[in-house]
């Protein structure tokens, strides 16, 4: 994103053009939550192999188009980049509404929690490759009236020259997400084959029977009740079950993390980030993206906690985005922006609500997942995770493109006194 800002002409509100996009991209998510709330059964396989093609096929185009501009009403705009965006972002959020459904049918807790290993890996290897590009920096600044004698100031429009410091070109990356999407389908050919191979045995004995009833109950033991030794209650009694309302709680934080992780967090980091300069934008990115990874770490490592623990990490977490979202409202005379010590705080702040959000969602998913009819608990978790990402990306595209409410700084200009 960095790179894109400095290049594309919509500068600094292409972030929340592009979480816009992805919002509207959420009608495909909702016609298959229509589909399957009417047909109350959905069969995702067909769903998955159209996803792998139209993926694949976005970004091979990407990568010759993505530079390319249009000329509508007296501006130049990134067209082309809308399109393919639009088109691959309606396939990462499908995502959740089919491949969770199809990986838990397998009936393997390991396939469930390999999934989100795999987004994780999608984050990490982009933060890797990131890193090697390189910064961003800007060099002077010039007239942008060439031929022309300066006769005043006013006349005179200073604009930066962005260096061209990157090891590694956009179109590199793009290359990454086609090997990434190669990949992930061979994957899925493997999951299918194997499935329709899968033989269902003939007589289950007893103590098979035993065995599963005895692991369904070590499973639902994700939150644990408030009371009592936690340790005593997992040895010696069965996990009660979480309530009507606690159910709905935990689709409240999903939608708040949809709202804030996948809405706003992304569309404001060009505002939140560049007035303490371009280095901090690239470290921010590269350490958000090293978020899902982490959170996937942590949710291996804690793998029963209690309800209340949950809901004081979900607190955290949206602390942590409201101080992002103030020092984007601030830009750009951001709080500490001329200082260490402010640089260090975003990047902290930033990065600790990307990663206890992420771990926030994993663990209700997979809570949902034990839940009664399962299938139907995990697939409305995705669509409500989207439900939330377009509230959040349209009401930050008004804020920025419709009320200016948010202002972008000049490298140019001392605005800050």
């Amino acid at each position: 994103m960095p790179l894109l800002v400095s290049r594309l002409p919509e500068g600094w509100k292409l972030p929340s053009v592009l979480s816009m996009l992805v919002a509207l991209a959420n009608i495909f998510a909702f016609i298959i939550a229509f589909i399957k709330w009417r047909r109350k059964s959905l069969n995702e396989i067909p769903l998955i192999y159209i996803v792998f093609l139209v993926s694949f096929v976005s970004c091979v185009l990407l990568v010759f188009t993505w530079s390319k501009t249009v000329f509508i009403k007296s501006s130049y705009l990134s067209v082309p980049l809308y399109i393919l965006v639009f088109f691959m972002s309606s396939c990462a959020i499908l995502c959740n509404v089919t491949f969770l459904p199809y990986i838990h049918r397998l009936s393997d807790t390991a396939s469930f929690n390999v999934f989100f290993i795999g987004q994780s890996f999608t984050s990490l290897i982009p933060a890797i490759f990131t890193t090697i590009q390189g910064i961003s920096k800007t060099q002077s600044c010039t007239n942008n009236q060439t031929n022309q004698l300066i006769q005043s100031l006013e006349n005179f429009t200073p604009k930066p020259i962005p260096l061209k410091v990157h090891r590694l070109s956009f179109e590199s990356s793009i290359i990454l997400c086609i090997i990434i999407t190669s990949l992930s389908f061979s994957s899925f050919l493997y999951m299918e084959r194997k499935r329709v191979n899968k033989k269902p045995p003939s007589e289950p004995t007893k103590i098979m029977s035993s065995n599963i009833e005895e692991d369904t109950e070590v499973k639902t033991d994700l939150l644990l009740p408030d009371t009592g030794d936690v340790t005593k209650e997992v040895i010696d009694k069965p996990e009660t079950p979480l309530s009507e309302i606690q159910i709905h709680i935990l689709y409240g934080l999903t939608f708040i993390c949809g709202f804030l992780l996948f809405g706003v967090i992304p569309g404001i980091g060009s505002y939140a980030f560049l007035p303490y300069g371009n280095a901090t934008y690239f470290w921010a990115s590269i350490l958000n993206l090293l978020a899902s990874p982490i959170a996937c770490l942590l949710s291996f490592i804690f793998t029963r906690i209690r309800y209340s623990i949950l809901l004081i990490i979900s607190l955290i977490a949206y602390s942590c985005c409201a101080y992002v979202i103030i020092m984007a409202a601030q830009s750009p005379c951001s709080f500490l922006h001329k200082k260490l010590i402010g640089t260090i705080i975003v990047i902290f702040v930033s990065h600790m609500a990307i990663l206890l959000m992420i771990f926030v969602r994993n663990t209700i998913a997979s809570v949902l997942r034990t839940t009664k009819h399962v299938n139907d608990a995990v697939f409305w978790f995705g669509v409500v995770m989207q439900l939330g990402a377009v509230f959040g990306a349209t009401i930050l595209l008004l804020l920025i493109n419709v009320f200016r409410k948010l202002k972008a700084r000049d490298p140019c200009k001392n605005e800050c006194r």
